[in-house]
């Protein structure tokens, strides 16, 4: 008898499981607006300051996180 009980119980779950629909609600996607008084703002950083930048990831953090940043590297 326990062991109809349980494959009762366990089909019952599964059924549950699998009938799960997701919300609509959250599936809703927003797109953003920019105010258009930051259009005339300028990036305060040099593309020197991207060169350099892109040095010190080659040397210090590109061995793990691969060229691209992806995770990749050869130490992986």
């Amino acid at each position: 008898m326990k062991k109809v009980w349980f494959a009762c119980v366990c089909v019952l779950f599964l059924l549950s499981a699998c009938s799960a629909e997701l919300s609509s609600s959250n599936s809703e996607i927003v797109i953003a607006t920019v105010p258009a008084s930051y259009s005339s703002l300028i990036n305060p950083l040099s593309e020197d300051a991207a060169v350099a930048g892109a040095e010190i990831f080659a040397t210090n953090c590109a061995t793990c996180h691969g060229s691209g940043g992806h995770g990749d590297g050869p130490a992986g």
